[in-house]
């Protein structure tokens, strides 16, 4: 497999921490005063990156991480649909 170059090592990197912030929705209201604060100090530090990565990508780059970020959120959704079914 080859190496990948440094744009996509960010569009993954970013794709990634949208994921992280797109599911603090599911869990947020489950936290307890402190984790919650700390959450939501997490959930803004990483959006903040995510918002100055993403100023500094070509249109191509952010192209693909939007294919990224949908893929990687439609595998979140099987995922919880597979752990329902579990039960």
């Amino acid at each position: 497999m080859g190496k990948l170059n440094l744009q996509h090592e960010k569009v993954i990197l970013i794709a990634t921490a949208k994921l992280f912030s797109d599911q603090s929705a599911y869990v947020i209201g489950e936290l307890k005063q402190q984790e919650k604060f700390n959450f939501k100090v997490a959930v803004s530090a990483v959006d903040s990156f995510i918002k100055e990565i993403e100023a500094k990508l070509s249109p191509d780059a952010l192209s693909t991480l939007e294919i990224l970020t949908e893929s990687l959120n439609d595998g979140m959704t099987q995922l919880r649909k597979d752990l329902t079914e579990l039960k």
